[in-house]
């Protein structure tokens, strides 16, 4: 695996053979439709993993040791890698979801005994130091840029920071609650002052369909501001806040992606995007991946935790699901990692990567589901600092 940095306006000749030229490829050697999805075989390269040294950090890619006969054969192209979905846990998170009253007493105590516990990193105070140690993690992988989600409304200033510490690495979603009275000005406080690129739903925890008329004022300011509206169905099968010890306040009854089509239907300029794969709701999402061009799905399983060791699990039917149902220009990669000493998940990474090999889908396919897709949705510019992996 190899890092190259380049940059893209600026690319000297001699490099320029190097990299590939995505914008040239035949989007219509794949037809996704409801029923099935076509897709051009690509050529198995080369059988090798070329290791190579990051220029900057002089370190190989862990993505590569110890795991050669994985690797090995995969693709020969180079693609820059963005996480579309991570957790920002800050210290104020964790505050949060320990300031009870009367209930747990001295509440930093509290906190580093549930840390000690969970056997979790307690985060930093600051949540600059926070961002520093994710932009750690992601060189390390090669990560380009991550989207950072927000824990729970109210940890608004911790996404900013985070941004306003390293605006280039990271894309910001702030957590709403559209039943406060306050949600309309958070939120356009943290898109003007705070450079917030998306809004985080959460139908079951807040307890609301994303089809009722008190969420439409957040979509207009979706709209207004040309924000993505990430929304989580779920929950998760063990979610850190209930691992933590908080309250379990999600509703069932509003866990229904159908209610989705209803607003971006009524949006069609607003991206949506269902954070994560629900096999228990595939006929729901296969209407709305038909209906509603403007809604994407996010790779990140829902039923794995963030604290447990590698999964190995094998997503190429999800994925496969996917393809079928919202084409490839509609999926994003995502992780859901959040928890340190954990970090990010590579393994997601990894499964993700053999399920597109079996696939044998073309190099310029998997680039857009690795990043492609992302920096389409967020506008990013092409011009600034990028990691490009090649495997």
């Amino acid at each position: 695996m190899t890092y190259t940095y380049v940059y893209h306006k600026s690319l000297p000749k001699r490099l320029a053979a190097h990299v590939p030229n995505t914008a040239a490829f035949d989007c219509a050697s794949i037809v996704p439709t409801f029923v099935y999805v076509v897709w051009c075989c690509s050529t198995r390269c080369s059988a090798d993993i070329r290791i190579g040294r990051r220029v900057a950090m002089g370190r190989d890619n862990p993505l590569s040791r110890g795991s050669s006969d994985f690797l090995c054969g995969l693709f020969d192209a180079r693609w820059e890698v963005i996480d579309g979905h991570a957790h920002f846990y800050s210290y104020n998170y964790f505050r949060l979801l320990s300031q009870v009253p009367g209930q747990h007493g001295d509440v930093e105590q509290y906190m580093r005994q549930q840390a000690r516990r969970l056997k979790i990193d307690l985060p930093p105070i600051d949540p600059g130091r926070l961002a520093q140690r994710w932009v750690a993690e992601m060189d390390r992988y090669g990560i380009s840029r991550m989207c950072l989600l927000a824990g729970l409304p109210g940890d608004e200033y911790s996404i900013t920071e985070g941004l306003r510490a390293y605006p280039d690495r990271f894309i910001g979603f702030v957590d709403v609650n559209p039943h406060l009275v306050i949600a309309e000005d958070v939120l356009e406080h943290a898109v003007r002052g705070g450079g917030v690129k998306g809004v985080c739903l959460h139908p079951c925890r807040h307890r609301f369909h994303a089809s009722d008329e008190l969420v439409y004022p957040i979509y207009t300011l979706a709209r207004r501001h040309r924000l993505t509206v990430y929304v989580n169905y779920g929950p998760p099968s063990c979610p850190v806040a209930t691992r933590w010890g908080a309250q379990d306040n999600h509703d069932p009854r509003f866990n229904d992606p159908a209610q989705l089509h209803f607003a971006a239907s009524d949006f069609p300029t607003v991206p949506f995007v269902i954070a994560h794969f629900l096999e228990k709701h595939l006929p729901e999402m296969l209407r709305l991946a038909l209906l509603c061009p403007n809604v994407h799905i996010c790779t990140s399983p829902a039923d794995v935790c963030d604290e447990e060791p590698d999964t190995g699990k094998n997503i190429e039917p999800q994925l496969t699901m996917m393809l079928k149902a919202f084409g490839y220009k509609r999926i994003l990669f995502g992780t859901g990692s959040g928890i340190f000493p954990r970090g990010w998940r590579s393994d997601m990474f990894r499964s993700l990567l053999a399920a597109l090999k079996n696939l044998g889908l073309p190099n310029e396919v998997v680039g857009m589901i690795l990043g492609g897709n992302l920096k389409r949705l967020f506008r990013l510019d092409d011009s600034r600092l990028t990691y490009l992996i090649t495997l």
